[in-house]
C-alpha cells in the first residue's frame, strides 16, 4: 500500500505533488475550517 503511494508520488509532477501532499493531509489532519465547508456541501 505504502509503496503504491509513494510510486504515484514519484511519478507525479512538482506542482501535481505539492497538491497531492496537501490533500493527503487533509484526510489524516483536517482542519477545522475545512470541516466546516465539508458539513456545508453536505459531505461529511
Amino acid at each position: 500500500m505504502v509503496e503504491f503511494f509513494l510510486a504515484s508520488y514519484l511519478l507525479l509532477k512538482k506542482k501535481q505533488r505539492e497538491a497531492w501532499a496537501r490533500s493527503l493531509l487533509l484526510l489524516w489532519y483536517p482542519r477545522p475550517d475545512s470541516n466546516r465547508h465539508a458539513r456545508k456541501g453536505g459531505g461529511f
